[in-house]
Formats: C-alpha cells, structure tokens, sequence
C-alpha cells in the first residue's frame, strides 16, 4: 500500500506480508514519486476523475490501483533502518 498525496509522491506503508515486509533486523521504507518516470519522461495526462482519484489529499492507494499503475511511479529514496541489538 502506498500513501499518496497531492502532487508530492508517496511512501510505501506496507509490503502486505511480500518479501520486502521485513527482513532479519530491520525495515525497508520507498518514497515514490510519479511526475516523471524513471526517465525523465512527463507522466500520462490523467483525466479529471483519474486525479480525483490519487490527487484530492493524502490517502492509501493500493498498488495494484489503475491509475497508479498507468503514473508509473519510480523510487526517488531508499530507508533502511536496524533494530539495535542492545550492545550484544
């Protein structure tokens, strides 16, 4: 699931139990953007329901949603973060 918002991009908030969900000791966290693909390239122009659809305030957005898929939205940050292992 992503939380997407107005015209900012997004944050992965959860990888639904896939293989990115966690990992022994820490965490993986994406920030996605989708104004312009991984090339630089503009986005789609998108009708008027389809911004209502991802632009009108912050929301969760499924992945598989259409008109995410159809923005094509690429990793602009990666966050790994580690539970501390208490000095042992």
């Amino acid at each position: 699931m992503v939380v997407w918002g107005s015209d900012v991009g997004g944050n992965v908030v959860s990888f639904d139990g896939g293989a990115l969900a966690s990992f022994d000791g820490g965490a993986l966290g994406l920030r996605l953007d989708a104004r312009r693909d991984a090339k630089g390239k503009e986005v789609p122009e998108l009708s008027v329901d389809e911004k209502a659809e991802v632009y009108d305030g912050e929301k969760i957005i499924f992945s598989s949603n259409p008109v995410l898929q159809r923005m094509n939205p690429y990793v602009t940050e990666m966050a790994l973060g580690f539970v501390s292992g208490g000095g042992k």
